[in-house]
């Protein structure tokens, strides 16, 4: 029993209805049954459902099927009987194994917030209640309604999402927004926000009801886009009013929509979603001047890290080209494809504020209509670490990277480093198939803790992000320890060490790989078997106990050690690692000069 279930409950004995019990299952529901209900007997579902003419479930929308099946199965709703449910979103649809063994179902929804206090049953008098159910039932809930003082209105089954989408956002959505505008006064330093906004809302609401979108002034409507702009410059300057911002901005655009004028600037890119549709905007383009063109590759979930890339392009390019697409090539069994962070809106708005040109954020079925029947194999580049830990990987991005490329023919493709491996197989790619493409490889974007800004940070908890810093603190060790020269074993198991202290984080693997080849040059796995996977089954590799740890390095090193024919060389090398943080699994990497003996 939630919240409806006992203000209906006393509005029904209030009407003169006798009341058999009530269920409750949660101490919650049992406190608010015992202060709301008083003298009304707690009982068994079943054993109430037995006993009652007209069955009230009052519980969340994905329990009324199960509950309903329970109840029939256990006998406890039988034929005459009326059974009724008080989602807003359902319809009678969700009883239909009431209906099936003769029950009457009826679909009854008060429309109102409820508070869960004795507040709810003053506020049911005269208020409208949307019902649905079989014509023969409709008197009878109409009736049912009247009884306790509301207003009955009937909603076809067919209409019950929509009906309560539009409560939901005249509703949820108006308390997001007063919610946001009480925190943004609180900012200017107005302390008493209700004594402010109390009256502007309730006038604006009241306005709303009896005009509708006629009744709108400010900024927007007279189309003070100055005004406008200082308003969200205002906001984004205070990180704390970030997401209000957007909100902010969402419904400036709306709202220019109900007014029926386009919202779109020219600081808006353009959405494509289809081939054809990449394909004729940059011939119109490069007809028209546009030659230069950046290409920016992504799977959504923007953050600075990203955008940076396209400031980058902007800089001199003509045009800049976004992709947002989480391919499902490069997502293998049991990873996280399916709750991969997704929001296009909050993306679009992202690239219009740094001056993106065109957004390609294609369907799977458009960028694969057809299984892939030739594939693009990836080498000696790919067999190791990330590519020896999820199989197919590389070759799933070098799929869709090699698509797009093929589609866009951009002048310069940017990519991030934290992906470096990942760059390293594009770049050869790139060349092995004499691609005229430029490749840059930009820097590793960071949070001021020093934790490499990625999509996947969001899965951690305020714990779990400290602990994430520990990834960059040991590269950094490992990094200053290369930079002192000392050699890449030694580098390697220095940075493992930093990760004993810190139990809250599963260190993987730390490598060092040269950077052209990606060819290993030390590493360090938990285990001897960890160690043969992530070299891709290369029986080279050697263990080397050292100081700080075990690394396995090639067996042509440990022969130079043992021969005294070392000559040490410097390799230009991505010190690599790879972690999870919880479930959450990360990786960074710095690029170092390291040395090695050969």
């Amino acid at each position: 029993m939630g919240r409806v279930g006992p203000a209906l409950a006393n509005a029904l004995r209030a009407a003169g209805h006798s009341l058999v019990g009530v269920a409750a299952r949660s101490k919650e529901s049992r406190e608010r049954a015992d202060s709301m209900l008083p003298g009304v007997p707690v009982v068994d579902d079943v054993e109430l459902a037995k006993s009652s003419d007209i069955l009230f479930l009052a519980v969340p929308d994905g329990q009324i099927r199960s509950l309903t099946k329970r109840l029939v199965d256990a006998g406890g709703i039988r034929a005459g009987q009326i059974v009724i449910h008080v989602s807003g979103a359902q319809g009678i649809d969700v009883l239909e194994d009431a209906t099936a063994v003769g029950a009457l179902p009826i679909a009854l929804h008060p429309a109102l917030t409820f508070s869960g206090t004795s507040l709810d049953v003053k506020a049911m008098e005269g208020l409208p209640f949307g019902y649905t159910c079989s014509p023969v039932a409709q008197p009878l809930a109409a009736s049912l309604i009247s009884s306790i003082g509301g207003v009955p209105f009937l909603v076809y089954e067919e209409d019950r999402p929509l009906y309560h989408a539009a409560l939901a956002h005249g509703s949820n959505h108006v308390l997001t927004v007063v919610s946001q505008a009480a925190r943004a006064l609180q900012e200017a330093g107005v302390e008493d926000t209700e004594e402010v906004l109390g009256p502007l809302v309730k006038a604006t609401v009241d306005r709303a009801l009896r005009e509708g979108i006629r009744g709108l002034t400010g900024p927007v409507q007279r189309g003070d886009t100055g005004t406008v702009d200082l308003h969200l410059e205002a906001l984004g300057q205070v990180p704390a009013l970030k997401n209000v911002e957007r909100t902010y901005r969402d419904l400036t655009r709306a709202t220019l929509r109900e007014l029926g004028r386009d919202p779109r600037t020219t600081s808006d890119p353009e959405l494509l979603r289809t081939k054809a549709q990449v394909a004729d905007t940059l011939k119109v383009a490069r007809e028209g001047g546009a030659q230069k063109i950046g290409l920016v590759m992504t799977m959504g979930a923007l953050h600075e890290g990203h955008l940076s890339l396209v400031r980058r392009l902007k800089e001199d390019h003509d045009a800049v080209l976004v992709t947002i697409f989480v391919n499902p090539e490069q997502f293998g069994e049991g990873e996280d494809f399916d709750r991969y962070p997704r929001d296009l809106e909050a993306d679009m708005q992202r690239l219009a504020e740094v001056g993106a040109n065109w957004v390609y954020a294609p369907s799977a079925d458009e960028v694969y209509p057809i299984p892939p029947r030739v594939r693009i194999q990836p080498g000696p580049a790919a067999a190791v670490l990330e590519g020896a830990l999820r199989p197919g990987h590389f070759a799933g991005v070098l799929q869709v990277v090699g698509k797009v490329m093929d589609l866009v023919r951009p002048t310069t493709a940017i990519f991030g480093q934290k992906d470096a491996q990942q760059f390293v197989n594009i770049r050869q790619m790139v060349e092995d198939l004499d691609q005229q493409i430029a490749l840059v490889e930009a820097p590793i974007v960071r949070e001021e803790d020093g934790v490499a800004m990625s999509s996947r940070n969001a899965y951690l908890d305020a714990s779990q992000r400290v602990a994430a810093k520990t990834l960059s603190k040991a590269l950094k060790m490992g990094s200053d320890l290369a930079e002192r020269g000392i050699q890449a074993p030694e580098v390697v198991a220095a940075t493992a060490a930093v990760f004993a202290a810190m139990p809250q984080v599963e260190a993987e693997y730390v490598a060092l790989a040269d950077q052209d080849s990606f060819e290993l040059l030390a590493l360090w796995a938990p285990t001897p078997e960890a160690a043969k996977i992530l070299s891709g089954g290369q029986t080279s590799l050697a263990a080397e106990r050292l100081p700080l740890g075990t690394v396995w390095v090639p067996d042509a090193y440990l022969e130079k050690q043992t021969s005294g024919k070392t000559a040490p060389s410097e390799r230009a090398a991505y010190l690599l690692v790879a972690a999870k943080v919880g479930s959450t699994r990360l990786i960074d990497n710095m690029k170092v000069k390291v040395r090695t003996s050969e």
